[in-house]
């Protein structure tokens, strides 16, 4: 019996053990799933779930920094939900039907879905599509319809980066807010604005330096463009 015990006691100890190192576990939820047919979770080829047959109640990561994913439904790529895993316990609940989806306890989620539904809003009024693929540029193609896109892409951007700007000056102490700056400088044109940048820069909580990439927003502040920018996420 005292071996047994041992014997047990080895495979908990080793059990908790493995897990230990996660920091983020997600809750997954569907409602009005009765014609779910196909689930995916990730980025690009790296897939945290593949098919509806590798769904759990939960998923368990060593997560480090936030990184964006995606989750697609019904092999429905037109209406991909963008969100960030992070670390922390938090729920999403999705919404086959209505392809949706609603965070519980992830401010950041909550944030990012925020701007994204005022993103997705403007585009409606401009018309710009959601997705950017093929089949919609040969639709601008045979219409004759670039300038008319293009143009409304312009207004479209104008209008979502002042409001995004607005917002994150109201979001000091978010990652997402350390993440806009850096990409902002690193992403934008060569003429970009570094003063507006550096002015929101220097209001971000300094918690937030506990990210690699607030010392490169910092360092892109000062020098020239690097040749590549670390991405997001760990690609783990």
């Amino acid at each position: 019996m005292n071996k047994l015990i041992i014997i047990l006691l080895i495979i908990i100890f080793i059990y908790n053990t493995s897990f230990s190192s996660d920091d983020c576990r997600i809750g997954i939820n569907f409602i009005n799933n009765e014609k779910l047919e196909s689930f995916q979770i990730g980025n690009g080829s790296n897939l945290l779930i593949r098919s509806i047959s590798d769904i759990e109640d939960s998923i368990c990561l060593k997560v480090g920094d936030p990184y964006p994913q995606i989750i697609i439904i019904n092999n429905d790529y037109y209406n991909y939900i963008p969100f960030y895993i992070h670390s922390g316990i938090y729920g999403v609940t999705i919404d086959v039907k209505n392809k949706s989806v609603l965070f519980n306890n992830s401010e950041l989620n909550n944030e990012q879905q925020q701007l994204r539904n005022v993103y997705d809003s403007i585009n409606k009024v401009y018309n710009v599509p959601k997705v950017f693929d093929l089949k919609y540029s040969n639709y601008l193609d045979s219409t004759n319809s670039w300038k008319t896109f293009n143009e409304n892409v312009e207004k479209r951007d104008s209008i979502y980066d002042n409001i995004e700007y607005n917002f994150r000056q109201n979001h000091l102490n978010s990652y997402l807010s350390i993440s806009y700056v850096y990409y902002g400088l690193y992403c934008d044109s060569k003429n970009v604005d570094k003063d507006k940048f550096r002015r929101l820069f220097y209001k971000l909580s300094p918690t937030l330096s506990i990210y690699p990439i607030y010392k490169e927003a910092k360092n892109l502040l000062d020098i020239q463009r690097p040749e590549t920018a670390k991405p997001l996420w760990n690609g783990k």
